[in-house]
């Protein structure tokens, strides 16, 4: 059975998957203990993933929680997956589906997965106007005068544990297939990956292919891999996440070519006609059309790089960091004392919804002494830098101090004096209402915020590390020459 830790992770991620807004929630009704003890590998978790309904999050729960093993992330991999059969021929779809799309997209899933890889037994690939080409490694969103699908289908594939991998293919109006796959190389179609992805050669191949993967930087837990694959008017996508990039790789090109080999002799893999595919959906879906770049809702607006945080020297008590940093909008101003989560925002506000402005920019990472494991106090550190819109600095800084943001406090804090600064620019607080203590210390830089939570070290000796650790943060976002830092 998954111990505390693992299952608070699992529900964890469901909700992040849910939420829609990519904003993290903390789920209340497991102990304390398993709290702190999950804390670190809570932000590890991307910041920005956007998914469904609450309908889709109980959904979510149901297929994570009843599947042990996920501690740490490990891969455990299955028994290689005996063959299944699929089915290749062409529908004989004389107009719209009945899903919606223009034709049915016949299960062009391989029948020898690769090993570790199974489909659960109770999935049914799913016919959808909404493909997500991207799969769990990023976000389509095809809402709005975008180029849209005509015909889609999904497949998602698990290890023991987790959603690692899959295969989405997209169909578009007849003659805009070419067209659709050079947006998705220059990024022009309505989806997006994560900036840690980058393309990467994949030999012997033409323009017809795509392949990016993250850099296989060994402080990054999981690795991860798309390969797209363009056949007539048909985008063909395999995805894939692994602890080692060659293999994720490999998995999402093997999943991608076998499907495209599968869709021999359908009409619109040939650039025909099937259905209703001649119909574009919008004028921006016709041949001919041309996007431009939608805006991604999870890049920052400007660059805030790792030279902000403090080396492992200057963090000092045997810290380090385990990963790179996370970057995104959706940055708390105060990550490891603030909760983000809309619904819980608003109820603490007594609002339906809360329509608190978000930075504009963000990054944050958190280091501790030892492996983090086993309960035992260690000392921590999370480091934060946020930018606002131009000019809002000041008011997004009263925000935190009076507790009314996009997020609120969680534990509670308590305002205590920090000599010889300006407090209508600084923060310093200690965390109160049970739970390991914290220190926060939180300063404005023009329209910069800059947080750093301090714990597991003697009361006295963690208020002076966040100070400390604060203005040095804060002296190198002024000295980083942003306009920001600046209000500018």
């Amino acid at each position: 059975m998954p111990t505390d830790e693992t299952v608070e992770d699992l529900l964890r991620r469901a909700f992040d998957d849910a939420r829609g807004e990519g904003r993290r929630l903390e789920l209340h009704g497991l102990h304390a203990g398993a709290r702190e003890r999950a804390q670190r590998r809570r932000r590890r978790r991307a910041l920005l993933t956007t998914a469904g309904s609450g309908l889709a999050a109980a959904a979510v729960v149901a297929a994570v929680v009843v599947v042990p093993g996920l501690a740490h992330r490990q891969p455990h991999l299955l028994p290689a997956t005996p063959s299944r059969t699929a089915t290749s021929t062409t529908p004989a779809t004389a107009g719209p589906a009945a899903y919606g799309g223009a034709y049915e997209i016949p299960d062009v899933l391989p029948e020898h997965l690769p090993a570790g890889l199974a489909q659960p037994s109770a999935s049914v690939p799913m016919h959808t106007r909404d493909p997500q080409l991207t799969g769990n490694l990023g976000s389509c969103d095809w809402s709005g005068e975008v180029r849209k699908p005509v015909a889609g289908r999904d497949w998602q594939l698990y290890d023991s544990s987790s959603w690692r991998a899959g295969l989405s293919v997209a169909g578009f109006t007849t003659g805009t297939g070419a067209q659709a796959m050079r947006e998705l190389v220059d990024t022009t179609l309505a989806c997006h990956l994560p900036g840690t992805l980058a393309p990467v050669a994949w030999p012997g191949t033409t323009s017809t292919h795509f392949l990016a993967t993250t850099s296989g930087d060994p402080r990054v837990p999981d690795q991860q891999a798309i390969a797209v694959i363009r056949v007539g008017d048909l985008l063909v996508a395999g995805f894939a996440s692994d602890d080692a990039v060659w293999r994720a790789s490999e998995t999402a090109r093997s999943l991608a070519e076998e499907a495209a080999t599968r869709l021999a002799g359908f009409a619109p893999a040939q650039g025909k006609p099937l259905g209703t595919s001649t119909q574009a959906p919008n004028a921006a879906s016709r041949p001919g059309a041309v996007t431009t770049r939608a805006p991604d809702p999870r890049e920052n607006a400007y660059a805030l790089g790792e030279q902000l945080f403090p080396s492992t020297t200057q963090l000092g008590h045997g810290m380090r960091y385990h990963s790179v940093p996370i970057d995104g909008p959706l940055t708390p101003a105060a990550s490891g004392a603030q909760v983000c989560d809309s619904v819980l925002v608003a109820e603490a506000k007594g609002v339906a919804k809360d329509h608190s402005p978000h930075p504009v920019a963000g990054t944050q990472n958190e280091a501790w002494a030892g492996s983090g494991s086993g309960g035992v106090v260690t000392p921590t550190v999370t480091v934060t830098v946020t930018g606002w819109k131009t000019g809002t600095g000041a008011a997004r800084f009263a925000d935190l101090q009076k507790n009314r943001g996009s997020c609120v406090w969680l534990p509670e804090q308590e305002r205590v004096s920090w000599p010889g600064a300006d407090p209508s620019r600084t923060w310093l607080s200690r965390s109160v209402g049970g739970g390991l203590q914290q220190y926060l210390a939180s300063q404005r830089v023009g329209d910069l915020i800059v947080s750093v939570v301090v714990g597991g070290l003697p009361g006295d000796e963690e208020k002076g590390e966040a100070i400390r650790l604060s203005d040095l943060v804060a002296g190198r976002v002024r000295a980083s020459g942003l306009p920001a830092a600046e209000g500018r």
